[in-house]
């Protein structure tokens, strides 16, 4: 049989019914995690604190309660950090804290006792370190973020997560402890360094391959709540993938990102050991298609400014909608008998009024100064790169107060040209799709502008 990746939207801020509802679809979770368990979801904390891509809290956290309402015998948050104190990460993270709501133990996987695993030599190495905790659960949860990597790899996904499973105390605190210590020999502490060969030797992709041999996860839950580009630079995305086969996950997440699974060494090397297959028409996905909440991560270094009026909405909350459909009455574009009904269908005709011909350039007649100023600010310093405190500070500090922003923004969001995101790091703003070419041909915006956010 083909394994199953299950694809669902976080709709309405609601993350453990999005993740409640992709399991369902894997099968009977009593079948996925039977009870009496012992159970260890590790999510992504390589350091901290960080603006680079770590797991989403709300994912770890709806994660960690689905696995404790299973009745596992003993529930674990594992964790091996690459460039800090796992300790000091779990504590920044707030991980104790969560791991008290639900009976959890948080466990350094650096330091943990660990047991020797044989791997095919051709991966360059005869055996892994594996931590105990690892190498003694029942169900190994891998809870990776969706992002680029700054090294060889497209992504860091659920195979490559695992490599917080290479404790520091075999094998270093990054990929050239080792190394490092002989020039620089008080760099770091014994224990610290590591006595196997780094991770990196002879590849990462070997490395991938071989820890996921010693111990691959029983589930994969890919957050994917925001894209990064692993630099600190994100736009949201809540979406979750979920499935029972890493590198069928994994291959699956690439695709949503705009890669070709099949041609990344990493995936071809795990496919070859048996570890899963990684070409799309060997697994069934199931919920929302691939096509559907397809982002290509490679645009997020250009900052993303404008995104289909679509996109934005289906992002709000939809309490959110009342506002716009406020805006739309006052201004004449909705009628005021004309009452919506669910989500759905609130949406479709926010849709239709919004991207109908000539909307845009209607409705921005009807903005007042403060909107059109703080529009021409968000155009020049906003998108998924910048931060809303950006745009904001750059406001306060020509007009010396910040109450007319505020009532600007409003005027743009209540009209569906600007949305206001809150990521994991920090908040920015995003304009719909047209806004900003509609703006300069009214002359509110110099000419090159719109060819710019059209390059970007």
């Amino acid at each position: 049989m083909k394994p199953v990746v299950s694809i669902a939207r976080v709709i309405d801020q609601d993350t453990f019914a999005a993740l409640t509802e992709a399991v369902s679809r894997l099968g009977n979770l009593a079948d996925l995690i039977p009870p009496g368990s012992s159970i260890v979801v590790k999510p992504n904390y390589v350091m901290g604190p960080t603006e680079r891509g770590i797991t989403n809290p709300a994912v770890v956290e709806a994660v960690v309660r689905l696995a404790a309402s299973t009745s596992p015998s003993r529930l674990v948050i594992g964790e091996g950090s690459a460039d800090c104190y796992t300790p000091s990460v779990f504590r920044l993270h707030n991980v104790y804290d969560l791991a008290s709501r639900y009976g959890a133990e948080c466990v350094d996987l650096n330091q943990d006792e660990c047991v020797a695993v044989a791997v095919p030599e051709e991966l360059g190495r005869d055996r892994v370190m594996l931590p105990r905790t690892m190498a003694e659960c029942d169900i190994l949860i891998s809870v990776p973020t969706f992002k680029l990597w700054m090294g060889r790899l497209p992504m860091t996904l659920s195979l490559k997560n695992l490599f917080g499973c290479f404790p520091a105390r075999h094998y270093g605190h990054n990929a050239h402890s080792n190394e490092l210590v002989q020039t620089e020999p008080y760099r770091t502490l014994e224990g610290e360094v590591g006595t196997e060969p780094g991770v990196h030797i002879p590849s990462p992709e070997h490395n991938i391959t071989a820890i996921n041999l010693a111990r691959t996860s029983n589930i994969q839950i890919v957050d994917a709540i925001e894209g990064s580009d692993g630099k600190g630079n994100y736009v949201r995305m809540d979406t979750l993938m979920v499935g029972t086969n890493p590198v069928a996950t994994d291959a699956v997440a690439l695709a949503v990102a705009g890669f070709t699974p099949e041609e990344q060494t990493q995936m071809q090397m795990c496919s070859q050991y048996g570890l899963g297959p990684c070409r799309l028409q060997e697994i069934d996905v199931v919920g929302e298609t691939i096509d559907s909440v397809r982002f290509r991560l490679q645009r997020i270094p250009a900052n993303v400014r404008e995104l289909p009026i679509a996109y934005c909405l289906d992002r709000l909350h939809v309490s959110e909608f009342d506002y716009i459909e406020r805006g739309l009455r006052f201004y004449g574009f909705l009628a005021e008998e004309e009452r919506l009904g669910r989500r759905e269908m609130r949406s479709d005709r926010l849709q239709q009024i919004i991207c109908r011909e000539g909307y845009l350039t209607q409705v921005l007649e009807t903005l007042p100064e403060n909107a059109v100023t703080v529009l021409q600010r968000i155009v020049a310093l906003g998108g998924s790169s910048s931060s809303y405190f950006d745009v904001l500070n750059n406001y306060v500090d020509d007009f010396r107060e910040s109450n007319s922003f505020w009532s600007g923004l409003r005027a743009l969001m209540r009209l569906g040209l600007a949305f206001v995101f809150d990521g994991q790091h920090k908040p920015y703003i995003i304009l719909a799709e047209g806004v900003t070419a509609a703006a300069t041909t009214k002359g509110l915006l110099p000419e090159t502008t719109a060819e710019s956010v059209a390059a970007g």
